[in-house]
């Protein structure tokens, strides 16, 4: 049986300060930058604009 694998990501401690300036947490950004992995996106440049052209 498949699991949703944002439940593992949600439980990958994230280091950052964790305060109000964040503005994604860890669990959606390492989702974002799975799936652009996945979709053939090479690099952070390609991962932010892949981000950026599939946001909700």
């Amino acid at each position: 049986m498949l699991t949703n694998p944002i439940d593992y990501l949600s439980q990958v401690h994230d280091p950052r300060r964790q305060n109000k300036s964040l503005l994604h947490p860890l669990k959606n950004i390492l989702t974002i930058a799975l799936t652009a992995v996945i979709c053939g996106y090479h690099d952070w440049v390609d991962i932010e604009d892949f981000g950026n052209e599939n946001k909700t």
